[in-house]
């Protein structure tokens, strides 16, 4: 294996070119001593960018926790509105089952009075009708015709 002939002066890592040294120590070595010239400390600029990295996670975490809250109430919604639906369900299987009912006793009032007006030649009032105390029977005779 070939020697590395050249090595960092600051920090003694040892590189194959002169290019990849001078990279190293620009990149490794001269940022922060940059930094100072310009008139920042560059502990100081690592310490805000940590404050700001717990100041992130703080406002991640108080986002998870309104995630999941309305996560939960969305759930609750869910689940409130699957009972109103299955109430509505029941509801109208009983409105279906008045009909049916309704619907049966009306046939059954109708048979009735067919019945009793072929057997004992009764006739009773229709009772879904209003009755029109000026209304002739066609049965009756007119004053005009008489």
């Amino acid at each position: 294996m070939v020697e590395r002939p050249y090595k960092c002066p600051l920090c003694h890592a040892s590189f194959r070119n002169e290019s990849g040294m001078m990279w190293h120590v620009s990149r490794r070595h001269e940022a922060p001593q940059a930094l100072e010239a310009l008139g920042k400390n560059y502990e100081e600029k690592v310490d805000k960018l940590r404050q700001d990295n717990v100041a992130q996670a703080r406002e991640n975490t108080d986002l998870k926790g309104e995630l999941d809250d309305t996560k939960t109430k969305l759930l609750n919604t869910t689940i409130n509105l699957t009972k109103e639906q299955e109430e509505n369900i029941t509801l109208m299987s009983q409105i279906s089952k008045m009909t049916d009912l309704q619907t049966r006793l009306i046939t059954a009032l109708a048979l009735r009075d067919v019945i009793l007006r072929e057997c004992s030649g009764i006739k009773l009032p229709i009772p879904f009708y209003e009755s029109d105390k000026n209304l002739q029977t066609p049965s009756q005779p007119k004053k005009a015709d008489l």
